[in-house]
């Protein structure tokens, strides 16, 4: 039966006809049973699990699915690296596409032809007279027609389909990734936020550990200031606490009067740095 159709309906318009035919039921066979696998290999689990950051990369990474494969890839490393894995599979998901609707296009236009010369062949047989000939040319334009129509009708129908399941794998991969990035950058303002709330906690107990040691410095000099001798009646205390020692006809200082000083010196930084 399909040889009487070749040779009837013209053998050289046919057969790249046909030929087109089984390089598209090849290609609609391959791309069924991938995305096949990629149903089996999808992992709806372990994505939420992954985006709500309740497992662990290394675990997830056992999963063939490729938005997990992809989440992993920005848990381990970075965004870029999760972009090229995304990338791969979705070229993967779309491998052969560009052919099937190639093929489509060149059987529609075979299918044109064989009809322009059926059409051709049954002018010139109707001319002479040939009955045969005119059946003859009849039959070449419709079973080419048909035959090219089919296949693209094959092509263009399994090539939108594929397309689509690629497109709602696209959309996939990037929703999931989109909503990792969004976590991750909520944790990250909460540990900031969680910084700087501890910094701002270990400033404040400094100072208020700086704040103690002031006020014990103050009561110890208010203690050695009351256990000071009283100046000499007659003689006019120095206008400074501390007197230099290379002034001439200064008194020597006590022990008392340099603990004094040394005591002020300290309690003046510590206001300073309060």
């Amino acid at each position: 039966m399909l040889y009487d159709l070749i040779q009837n309906s013209g053998w050289w318009l046919m057969a790249p006809i046909l030929v087109a035919l089984v390089v598209v039921i090849t290609i609609v066979i391959d791309r069924t049973l991938f995305w096949l696998k990629e149903a089996y290999r999808r992992d709806l689990r372990v994505r939420q699990l992954l985006i709500e950051g309740k497992i662990s990369p290394k675990e997830a990474s056992k999963s063939s699915d490729l938005v997990v494969r992809a989440l992993c890839g920005y848990l381990e490393c970075n965004l870029e690296l999760a972009k090229l894995i995304g990338k791969q599979g979705l070229q993967d998901s779309r491998r052969y596409l560009p052919t099937l609707a190639l093929v489509g296009t060149l059987s529609t236009s075979l299918g044109l032809l064989g009809t322009v010369v059926g059409v051709s062949i049954s002018f010139s047989s109707m001319e002479v007279g040939d009955a045969a000939g005119k059946l003859q040319g009849l039959s070449t334009a419709l079973y080419t027609t048909i035959a090219g129509l089919v296949v693209y009708l094959i092509a263009s129908v399994a090539g939108h389909i594929f397309s689509t399941f690629s497109n709602t794998l696209a959309h996939s991969l990037e929703e999931h990734i989109t909503a990792l990035q969004s976590r991750l950058e909520r944790e990250e303002h909460q540990n900031l936020q969680n910084l700087q709330r501890q910094q701002t906690q270990a400033m404040l107990e400094k100072l208020s550990s700086l704040e103690e040691t002031f006020r014990q410095t103050l009561a110890r000099l208010e203690q050695m200031a009351n256990r000071l001798p009283p100046p000499p009646s007659g003689k006019s205390e120095p206008t400074s606490p501390f007197p230099l020692r290379s002034q001439p006809n200064a008194p020597k200082m006590t022990k008392e009067k340099r603990q004094l000083g040394t005591a002020l010196k300290k309690a003046s930084m510590l206001e300073e740095l309060l």
